[in-house]
């Protein structure tokens, strides 16, 4: 029994191991994709907020996490919004220069708090260079008023003129 149970262990350690080499190659295969998903990420970033946002990995023994990370301390809902475009964007971007598939659209609600400086950056720039159609829903008073929207409307809503013309 003692000789049985020792070659069990030894066949569980080997397992065991082989799990850990597998998972010390993945951690390195994920951090080398979150570098290059920074590539996109802080361009993006850089061009609406003049900072790079990026994404960083982190390791512990039960779980990895994925948070964002700024210079600024503190961003408000603006900026917030600003950085979920960027994600998306860069995502669209980076799926891309990898052939992964993905969707390649983008639903952008409650964007009226995101400063028209961005909203411009944002449609001049960067929807143009990314493979994907970008849908953004916004009050029309909160929309930058040297911007020339016209080309990229598709459905504009009042009260008078609603979806299902109810």
């Amino acid at each position: 029994m003692l000789e049985d149970s020792e070659k069990r262990l030894k066949q569980y350690e080997d397992e065991l191991s082989e799990i850990n080499k597998g998972l010390s190659n993945q951690k390195e295969f994920i951090t080398n994709r979150v570098k290059h998903f920074n590539t996109f990420f802080a361009k993006i970033s850089k061009e609406l907020y003049k900072e790079d946002f990026i994404l960083v990995d982190k390791y512990n023994d039960r779980a990895l996490t994925l948070t964002v990370d700024t210079i600024s301390s503190n961003p408000g809902t603006g900026k917030k919004k600003g950085q979920i475009a960027a994600f998306d964007l860069a995502y669209v971007q980076f799926a891309d220069s990898l052939d992964i598939k993905c969707l390649h659209f983008i639903l952008q609600d409650q964007m009226e708090t995101v400063h028209s400086n961005q909203i411009s950056s944002l449609f001049a720039k960067v929807v143009d260079e990314s493979n994907c159609q970008y849908v953004m829903t916004m009050l029309k008073d909160k929309l930058p008023t040297d911007m020339d929207v016209s080309p990229y409307v598709v459905l504009t809503l009042s009260q008078s003129d609603k979806l299902f013309r109810i």
